[in-house]
């Protein structure tokens, strides 16, 4: 089981993010939430097995790439997440 803290950096509130996101990884079957950040930003927290968060994070980018200018990702520690969340 692995965990990260992602940030996500550029036109990315108010294109669908946090929705896309939270589609993607209730696909994968990966535990997390994402929320919109007061400096434009959106906050991802995910965690699952390796290969299936991977999957997730791959398509987030491919799908929503063009609006991503960088991406802050760090390792985190596991929290008690039972579902993916989008927080308001």
């Amino acid at each position: 089981m692995v965990s990260y803290h992602i940030i996500y950096f550029g036109r990315v509130q108010g294109v669908g993010f946090r929705w896309t996101s939270s589609n993607i990884a209730k696909e994968y079957g990966v535990n997390g939430s994402v929320k919109n950040l007061a400096d434009g930003s959106v906050e991802l927290y995910i965690q699952g097995q390796e290969e299936q968060v991977d999957a997730v994070l791959k398509k987030i980018e491919e799908i929503m790439g063009k609006n991503i200018t960088s991406v802050d990702k760090s390792k985190s520690d596991l929290r008690n997440f039972t579902s993916f969340d989008v927080l308001l």
